[in-house]
């Protein structure tokens, strides 16, 4: 068929700018699964040629609600984790309602003409152009260019008589742990200091009012990781201007690729992220779902159907995927038709951070602790959401900083639950905060706490910050 004749087909059937199709509204969608997952191609290809026999087949008669729906469908839950956080801050559901309501009245008054329509259509190849742009564009990052740029000063040591020995050690991240001092300051409440009094009583050494150079997770976390990049003017920079942004890219790379993983290698000590993110150079990376690695982790909802589960992560399927712990949909209905699931097992909150946090704690309980090997735990809380499954509950016309404390009181409790157990008595463990509580003015947020067992004669320098526990870690083996 020659390009005139296929061009007469396609106006014959209406399958032009001027008029719906659905092959058109899926472009954006189609183009960034090309370009994210291009060994994917001919099945893509397939889905565009079904798109197109469907546009045939109907003839521009879709109803809007019909184009408002799939265009929910598809993009609802990618907009949605894209702009969490920077745009706006609502839970799913809520956003998931504003967006269908603009959708409606966006394809009721674009659908209404054939020029609005062709005005939508060229957004939409537009839309779909921005990820080949996207894609050609993307940056290679190499460690040691981002080194060299970020140019860190090395300020070790900071600390005195470290014993050297090949017990395991375990580095628990709490995320914006606010210190005991600074929430007693705001409730004059004696019972903030009861988780440091007990875990003293367990070994630990407790900090209070430990310091942190950082108050932004997505550059404390790699700064750990790296000796402390905030010894410098790039980083200490770059964090003042990226407050919105939920991640960087540059130090994402540095994380995943660290250099507190490299030197324990040289020391024949294995690391284990049970965290954020996979340490690129470990092969025991044990998560199911790092959420600094992909956003959208391929589904398991298709029992039996890898180009689906990895096709539609981004969608609307993505969502459901999260809300139900990566379950299948046969596990799904099958937990509705069961006596104890039923209709609750669907207002079930759970969530991407609750079954992060969930899978983490499950790890930190079952894990086996061995010589020669570090661990590091990403515990997400007491940072927001302030959920666990139900198990914690708070008024919704209460302060923010009054719901923070009762969420942390909560979970310093599980946290304490899970340490107090024999098989760590021979362990070496640090805890901290990668900042304080950012979200009220009478707390400071370069304050957290530090608690550590198994480092009885350490001396730590003032400057000694939550950015310099990498130093401590890699002196701490053999």
């Amino acid at each position: 068929m020659r390009l005139k004749e296929f061009y007469i087909f396609l106006k014959r059937n209406r399958i032009t700018l001027e008029h719906k199709s659905l092959a058109i509204l899926s472009a954006p969608y189609i183009m960034m699964e090309l370009m994210s997952k291009g060994f994917y191609s001919i099945y893509i290809l397939i889905v565009v040629a079904v798109l197109l026999v469907l546009d045939v087949l109907i003839k521009n008669r879709y109803h809007f609600l019909l184009i408002a729906l799939y265009l929910y469908f598809l993009y609802v839950y990618f907009i949605y984790v894209d702009t969490l956080d920077v745009v706006h801050s609502l839970p799913f559901s809520k956003f998931s309602v504003v967006a269908l309501l603009m959708l409606t009245l966006a394809s009721y008054f674009f659908y209404r003409k054939k020029k609005a329509v062709k005005v939508f259509n060229i957004f939409m190849l537009i839309f779909a152009a921005t990820f080949i742009f996207n894609a050609v564009n993307a940056k290679k990052f190499d460690q040691d260019s981002i080194l060299a740029k970020i140019n860190s000063k090395s300020t070790a040591p900071l600390f005195s008589n470290v014993a050297e020995n090949d017990k395991p050690i375990l580095l628990l991240v709490m995320d914006e742990l606010a210190s005991s001092g600074e929430i007693y300051k705001h409730t004059k409440d004696s019972i903030e200091f009861d988780f440091d009094k007990k875990i003293e009583a367990m070994g630990f050494n407790v900090y209070d009012g430990f310091k942190s150079a950082s108050i932004q997770t997505k550059y404390s976390l790699p700064s750990i990781f790296n000796f402390n990049l905030h010894n410098s003017e790039y980083t200490r920079q770059k964090e003042e201007e990226n407050k919105t942004i939920k991640y960087s890219e540059e130090y994402n790379y540095l994380f995943e690729n660290s250099l507190l993983v490299d030197s324990l290698m040289t020391k024949g000590v294995t690391s284990h992220s049970f965290g954020l993110i996979k340490f690129n150079q470990s092969p025991t990376n044990r998560l199911n779902n790092y959420i600094w690695n992909d956003r959208f982790d391929d589904l398991a909802l298709f029992s039996s159907g890898e180009f689906l589960n990895r096709f539609f992560a981004k969608s609307l399927f993505g969502y459901i995927s999260v809300r139900f712990n990566r379950a299948s949909f046969r596990e799904i209905f099958s937990h509705i038709f069961q006596k104890e699931g039923g209709l609750a097992y669907l207002k079930n909150p759970l969530g991407t951070v609750d079954a992060f946090r969930k899978e983490v704690m499950t790890n930190l309980r079952d894990f086996s602790p061995k010589p020669d090997n570090f661990y590091y735990f990403h515990l997400y809380f007491p940072h927001s959401p302030y959920t666990y499954f139900g198990e914690f509950n708070y008024s919704e016309d209460a302060k923010e900083i009054d719901v923070y404390v009762e969420y942390r009181r909560f979970v310093l409790g599980k946290i304490l639950s899970v340490i107090d157990n024999p098989k760590f008595s021979d362990c070496r463990i640090i805890i901290v905060g990668d900042h304080g509580f950012r979200e009220d003015s009478s707390i400071d947020p370069k304050i957290t706490s530090l608690y550590t067992k198994g480092f009885n004669n350490i001396e730590f320098e003032s400057n000694f910050v939550v950015q310099d526990i990498g130093y401590l870690i890699q002196q701490s083996f053999k």
